[in-house]
């Protein structure tokens, strides 16, 4: 049997009796929802954007490539399919489902459904390649900003600099610090005007005179007769005109120095030191010496060419190369045993006649004869056992002639370092003599020094002695 039916008419639209037309308007609603939903998320790219690191290159989205029509309607379809199969509920249920899953979970992104009609036409293969490669390259060129960022930076390694270099360097670095003392002003661009070297003045070899009855001496330490030769010695022989000039630290063996080394009219006599290269002493004279001696008669001090002694009729001359103690003081002990014995020597000479002992002593006897005492008491040729030993040998009968007829005058300098442009600034000390028996001393008309002829590291000393 058929069931009985229901007295009471039911309503179109639905089990419950919800009219129709509401029920419409509700599933509109409810479809409109999820559209609004999908929208959503796109709004919020510019924010996400907008949170990269500022600076970075913000590299273009990539397009999606256009689908074709028959695909996009076949993805249509599908859709709709998908929809039609979900279970159907009440717009009351739905809504609440949907206000409940936005606060607790947030929706997912839902693909944007490509209209058929706003699909463009399929591009050329070289237009699509072209820009797939564009955005590959954009998409690196981010990624590789983000990199180099996140790196640390390389410290670059530090370059070794090469002897000459670093030489330089430190030479520039102490200009400066003695432009920044001395208060130098620099130009309008902040560069200070680099000091051109003062010229040197001209000799005038023909003062002081030199009268009828007197004999021109020098004595000159040549820091190497071969380098001097160079620089001019013949030149300022013929100019300087001497009777006898006495010459140290030759470092040149005796068989190489020719006639050709010095004007006509002289004889010569050099000694060389067994170590080749160092030290040596050599003499040219006019005046034809009676004997000629080497050496003290001492072996352990007369291995390296240090003393020549020429005897004349009324006077001996001692050309002398009084060792260095060394910059380390190392030869400080040796170079005491050397004047003890030498002193010995100068005493059996001057027994005989009268003593001219000229040359390189090595030794700044006063404080006046070095330009800074206070800071060179550790220097060699200012020691105190140096500067006792030269005033133990004054005090045998012997006269420093330069300080007899100049004593008090001061930078009257013999050497000055080739360091630190230590001649221009007149930095040296007194190191070359004229010592002289007391009783001769006063055939010394005068004393005087080269000081503007170069060649050396030292300065030609010059006296006139009558004869």
């Amino acid at each position: 049997m058929e069931p009985e039916s229901s007295s009471t008419p039911t309503k179109r639209g639905g089990p419950r009796g919800r009219p129709a037309k509401k029920e419409k308007e509700e599933v509109a609603h409810e479809e409109a929802a999820p559209e609004a939903e999908e929208a959503a998320p796109a709004e919020t790219k510019p924010k996400k954007a907008a949170a990269k690191k500022v600076g970075r290159k913000k590299a273009p989205e990539p397009e999606e490539s256009p689908k074709e029509p028959e695909a996009a309607a076949e993805e249509t379809k599908a859709a709709a399919a998908d929809d039609a199969a979900e279970p159907t509920e009440s717009g009351s249920n739905r809504g609440k489902r949907d206000r409940a899953g936005k606060a607790k979970t947030p929706q997912k992104k839902q693909p944007a459904k490509a209209d058929p009609e706003d699909t463009p036409k399929k591009p050329g293969a070289k237009a699509k390649k072209a820009a797939e490669s564009e955005s590959e390259e954009d998409d690196k060129d981010d990624e590789s900003v983000d990199e180099e960022e996140l790196k640390p930076k390389a410290k670059r390694p530090k370059k070794t600099a090469t002897p000459k270099k670093a030489a330089a360097a430190k030479k520039a670095g102490k200009k400066a610090a003695n432009d920044e003392e001395a208060g130098d002003d620099s130009d309008e661009d902040g560069e200070a005007e680099e000091a051109k070297p003062a010229p040197i003045p001209e000799t005038n070899f023909s003062e002081p005179a030199l009268e009828a009855n007197q004999l021109k001496i020098v004595s000159w330490n040549v820091a190497g007769f071969a380098a001097v030769l160079k620089k001019g010695f013949r030149e300022y022989m013929e100019k300087e005109k001497p009777d006898i000039i006495c010459l140290q630290e030759t470092k040149i063996n005796p068989a190489k120095v020719t006639d050709k080394d010095a004007p006509a009219g002289y004889e010569r006599y050099f000694i060389a030191s067994e170590t080749a290269g160092q030290d040596g002493t050599g003499v040219f004279t006019r005046i034809k010496p009676l004997n000629v001696t080497y050496g003290i008669g001492v072996k352990e001090h007369d291995q390296e060419g240090r003393v020549i002694t020429l005897e004349f009729e009324k006077f001996y001359v001692i050309n002398c190369y009084v060792p260095n103690s060394g910059m380390k003081l190392q030869h400080l002990e040796y170079r005491m045993k050397w004047d003890d014995a030498f002193r010995e020597y100068m005493k059996g000479l001057d027994a005989k006649k009268p003593i001219i002992w000229c040359g390189d002593l090595n030794v700044a006897h006063l404080d006046i004869d070095l330009k800074n005492p206070k800071t060179n008491k550790k220097s060699p040729g200012f020691q105190p056992e140096e500067r006792e030993s030269f005033s133990k040998t004054l005090g045998m009968g012997f006269v420093d002639t330069y300080r007899k007829h100049h004593p008090t005058e001061v930078d009257c300098y013999t050497f000055w370092s080739y360091k630190r442009e230590a001649r221009s600034k007149d930095i040296g000390l007194r190191l070359d003599y004229f010592v002289i028996s007391e009783r001769f001393v006063g055939q010394v008309k005068t004393i005087y020094r080269r000081k503007y002829v170069m060649g050396s590291d030292h300065c030609p000393l010059v006296i006139h002695l009558n004869n």
